[in-house]
């Protein structure tokens, strides 16, 4: 069973004794996925881990009652679409010990939601492996991430005869990792817990092209502060990465250090 390992050294001779920091969990029951390999990149002030998700496809085990033994699909006798394959998957963590992965509670199928970089179409040069295999690099408003890609699955007999693959890059705005979107036709709302901001205004990262970000503030309580309600916010509109909120009566610093709700309103 594949899991991350963390071991320090001053030296690279003496290391501390190695301990599991990163394994599978309890979302991936029957699919059996496992961790390969995990890239890490320092970002502002965290640590973000790029998983190599190794996706195994279960067959039922005769003997075992009950229970599933757990094989490759290249081993099967008729092949199982998306397993055997590996994408990328996220993970977070404060200190490189504790971590919590990204959006696995919403994963479904290879390739849906909780997925971060998923392989490419059939006949793609990365369609069944990928492999971050250094830290992404900030280049100015944006993050890229080079991979290797391969269209062969894990346990292809011929895999690498010849080879196939190549080095692929994916790139998103800064601190685009995760996202809520909406659905089409439909308003979305996010509510914070309270948060006191001190004398710092708010600034938000939206892709609105198609739509409107609004922002209303609340008490401790939930109620609309005067001033900062709905109808007060101008808006956010378009695509932007630090996108000032404004009110009627000016920037949310002027509410000092009150701890605050806040209120998104989401129409896209």
């Amino acid at each position: 069973m594949r899991v991350i390992i963390r071991s320090e050294s001053e030296d690279f001779i003496h290391w501390t004794e190695p301990t599991v920091c990163l394994r599978y969990d309890d979302s991936d029951p029957e699919l059996n996925r496992q961790i390969y390999n995990m890239e890490v990149m320092e970002y502002e002030g965290l640590y973000i881990g790029f998983m190599s998700m190794y996706h195994i496809a279960p067959v039922p085990d005769p003997e075992s009652k009950p229970g599933v033994r757990y094989v490759s699909a290249g081993s099967l006798p008729e092949n199982i679409p998306g397993f055997d394959s590996v994408d990328i998957q996220l993970a977070v963590s404060r200190d490189t010990r504790t971590w919590q992965r990204v959006g696995n509670e919403t994963w479904e199928r290879v390739g849906g939601p909780g997925t971060f970089i998923p392989v490419g179409q059939e006949g793609e040069f990365d369609s069944e492996m990928l492999y971050v295999l250094q830290a992404p690099v900030v280049v100015d408003d944006e993050v890229w991430i080079y991979y290797m890609g391969s269209p062969d699955k894990h346990d292809d007999p011929l895999r690498g005869t010849p080879q196939q693959g190549g080095i692929g890059l994916a790139k998103l705005k800064r601190d685009r990792f995760v996202s809520l979107e909406t659905q089409d036709g439909k308003v979305g709302t996010l509510t914070t817990r309270p948060l006191a901001l001190g004398d710092k205004g708010l600034a938000v990262n939206c892709d609105a092209s198609n739509g409107e970000l609004i922002v209303e503030v609340l008490d401790e309580r939930g109620n609309v502060v005067e001033g900062f309600g709905r109808e007060d916010c101008k808006g956010v509109r378009g695509d932007q990465i630090s996108a000032p909120v404004e009110w009627r009566e000016g920037q949310i610093s002027s509410l000092g250090q009150v701890a605050i709700r806040q209120r998104f309103f989401l129409d896209n």
